[in-house]
């Protein structure tokens, strides 16, 4: 999910936002899920696995889970985007450290910032005709792609998969059809399903919360 919402040619995100940060976060809950570390049921996240993983944005949340119990979705994505820096920076450090995504540091008038490209572009373009052929042309999606293509839907980032507008209306499309007939469709549906409702869910609490404040 992070490697296709990086810009290929300038380094940064294609979208930013809490359609963003909380796909970010819902897609390490897939993560944990797609593991059998963690059981999704009844809108709930129930811990199955707390054993360490060494690395952090999992361990953080699994001691979450140890502590609070099983939450429901949104509640605990919510409860995540409050350290949502925290999720980013050590996401992106595992990534640069596997030598997944370049790091690129530049200034602006004495400013430091950096950029980040994916390492290898190939790996990423492949990534996206395969997920453009399930979409396009109702190949059957295995576990892990179900997952990130939930994601993807929940937090409408269609612009991972296309620079096209036009394009980009069809695989909108395209996916809502899949999605509102899943289970013939998909294995494992019922599940990937409550990620996505559970993911809308907290994307409009944080935009409700955001426009309160504003």
């Amino acid at each position: 999910y992070y490697l296709l919402s990086l810009d290929p040619k300038n380094g940064h995100w294609l979208r930013m936002g809490n359609e963003f940060k909380i796909g970010l976060l819902g897609a390490v809950l897939a993560d944990l899920y797609f593991a059998k570390r963690i059981g999704i049921d009844q809108q709930k996240v129930i811990l199955v696995d707390p054993a360490i993983s060494n690395y952090p944005f999992f361990d953080a949340l699994l001691n979450l889970l140890q502590r609070k119990g099983s939450l429901k979705i949104w509640s605990l994505l919510s409860r995540m985007n409050i350290r949502y820096r925290f999720y980013k920076k050590e996401i992106l450090k595992i990534l640069v450290d596997n030598n997944d995504v370049l790091k690129i540091s530049k200034s602006f008038w004495g400013i430091p910032y950096s950029r980040y490209y994916a390492k290898n572009r190939d790996d990423r373009n492949i990534l996206i005709r395969r997920l453009r052929d399930i979409i396009l042309r109702n190949e059957q999606p295995h576990a892990h792609e179900l997952l990130l293509l939930t994601v993807i839907y929940a937090s409408r980032m269609y612009k991972n998969l296309t620079d096209m507008r036009s394009e980009r209306k069809i695989i909108k499309q395209k996916m809502k059809e899949m999605f509102k007939n899943g289970p013939s469709h998909f294995n494992n549906y019922e599940q990937a399903h409550q990620l996505e409702k559970g993911i809308r869910k907290a994307i409009q609490a944080a935009n409700a919360r955001q426009a309160a404040s504003t």
